[in-house]
């Protein structure tokens, strides 16, 4: 499931819940070790926390010049969990989490949320798509949303200090 498989992540454990009852989400739990140390630069992990496809169906669509209505296919809405975790032998002199930042537009509402704890960090990123079919005249607002996206996963998660068990 993530990108990469099973050469970036060792598998803990999974559990799949609610399978059996469609009136309650499903929900798919994964605990995960990354097998190699995120990017470090100038002493600083920088730690992609987006690892699940954010803009799905929307972003290989040629937009300029369209002329029919995109198929948003059905409503949905989705919801992204991470709890990310290290172990206390590594110390940071801090850790910059991305701001919390949210879109709505008529078709699709988008948020995402971080909360900084002790020894993790939380993140949660939902999308909700309303609707079958996007107007023509609405492409507009699916560009914006599509550029909204992409400054929004383009943030990192900073560990500065970047520090090593011993050190």
């Amino acid at each position: 499931m993530l990108p990469g498989g099973r050469k970036k992540y060792e598998l803990i454990d999974y559990s799949i819940e609610n399978l059996d009852n469609i009136d309650v989400p499903l929900e798919v739990v994964v605990r995960v070790i990354a097998k190699k140390r995120a990017d470090e630069l100038n002493n600083v992990l920088y730690l992609d926390p987006y690892l699940f496809e954010i803009l799905d169906l929307y972003e290989s669509l040629n937009l300029p010049g369209r002329t029919v209505p995109v198929d948003l296919r059905y409503p949905s809405f989705k919801e992204h969990r991470l709890r990310i975790t290290w172990d206390s032998s590594f110390s940071f002199d801090s850790v910059a989490v991305p701001p919390d930042d949210s879109a709505d537009f008529d078709f699709v509402e988008m948020s995402c949320r971080f909360q900084l704890e002790e020894g993790a960090v939380s993140a949660q990123f939902s999308r909700e798509r309303r609707g079958y079919l996007l107007p023509v005249d609405d492409l507009e607002a699916l560009e914006n949303y599509r550029m909204k996206v992409k400054k929004v996963t383009s943030r990192y998660i900073k560990f500065y200090g970047a520090g090593r068990p011993g050190n």
